[in-house]
């Protein structure tokens, strides 16, 4: 059985992206809702990310995993808050 490279897995989330971009660019003049599709997306993909780490994780990992992620979450908002105030002296 072959299992998947990273390679192939990155290669895919890039074709992902690059897709995306184009249907946006050449379909940006039709009104489509997607917000509620993409808010079932995140809504399945964070359910897995949880789901994957609770079944490798114990108990004890829990906590530290969460206080990572607490961390990380709050300078990822202040680093983008200071961006934008960056970038909106440029536009």
């Amino acid at each position: 059985m072959r299992t998947a490279r990273s390679g192939d897995n990155m290669l895919l989330l890039i074709l992902s992206l690059v897709g995306g971009l184009i249907a946006g660019y050449f379909l940006k003049d039709k009104k489509i809702e997607i917000s509620r599709p993409m808010q079932i997306t995140l809504v399945v993909l964070i359910f897995s990310l949880g789901y994957d780490m609770g079944s490798k994780l114990d108990f004890a990992e829990l906590a530290n995993v969460g206080a990572i992620s607490v961390i990380f979450a709050v300078i990822t908002l202040l680093l983008s808050y200071q961006m934008a105030r960056i970038l909106r002296w440029f536009i």
